[in-house]
């Protein structure tokens, strides 16, 4: 069933029983493992404290620091949360200013 959840500051998760909970456990452990994360047109808003969150706590389990593509016009804000909130050092942070087409070459996030 399509669900879509609404950009409102207070989502309300915990009305959809422990659907959300087992989807952000497995994107947690996706992230602590993932040798590249690519973060595609998503600005982080700072009312997304969940997202944040589970960066956080991914990154706290892991062993080694990830490669960061940011693909963004405006990615400033994002590499400042990467380097600075999440301890992502600079060289590990390749950003793309551009927005996401259909003609977007995705062979730049490799």
């Amino acid at each position: 069933m399509p669900l879509i959840i609404p950009p409102v500051k207070h989502k309300q998760y915990n009305m959809y029983g422990e659907l959300f909970n087992q989807l952000w456990r497995n994107a947690e452990m996706e992230l602590a493992s993932a040798d590249k994360i690519a973060i595609l047109g998503y600005s982080f808003p700072a009312t997304d404290v969940r997202a944040t969150s589970l960066f956080i706590n991914a990154f706290m389990r892991r062993e080694s620091i990830p490669e960061i593509v940011i693909v963004n016009p405006y990615p400033d804000q994002i590499y400042s949360k990467f380097k600075y909130e999440f301890g992502v050092p600079s060289y590990k942070i390749n950003t793309i200013k551009e927005c996401m087409t259909e003609d977007f070459d995705f062979q730049k996030l490799f």
